[in-house]
Order: structure tokens, then sequence, then C-alpha cells
């Protein structure tokens, strides 16, 4: 039997870690768009974030 992931995707400005955390207990995964400042992907990253959307990867990667 294979159990489909769920995801929802939201606009990173409406993210909190109590929500990121909230989203994980009811088993859903967290994608953020768009985020294109570093500071504010780590923030979230390091809250539990499960996958991020920008338009800037480059800035994101160096």
């Amino acid at each position: 039997m294979v159990i489909p992931e769920f995801r929802i995707g939201v606009g990173h400005l409406a993210l909190s870690a109590p929500a990121i955390a909230q989203a994980h207990r009811a088993g859903l995964r967290i994608a953020a768009y768009t985020v294109d400042d570093p500071a504010r992907a780590r923030e979230l990253l390091g809250q539990g974030l499960d996958l991020l959307v920008t338009d800037e990867p480059g800035l994101l990667l160096a």
C-alpha cells in the first residue's frame, strides 16, 4: 500500500515556527513561497520548513 505525501504551500510571510510545528503534527509537510531573502530562508529552514521556492537560487546558495 502506498500512502501519498501531503504537502501544503504557504506564502512565507504567513509562516511561523508554531504554524510549521502544527502542520507537522497534522502529518503535513510545508512548502514556502517565494523566499528570496537568505536570512528568511535560514530562519524558516531552522524552524523545520520542508521545502522552499525562490526566484533567487544564486543568493540562497551563496
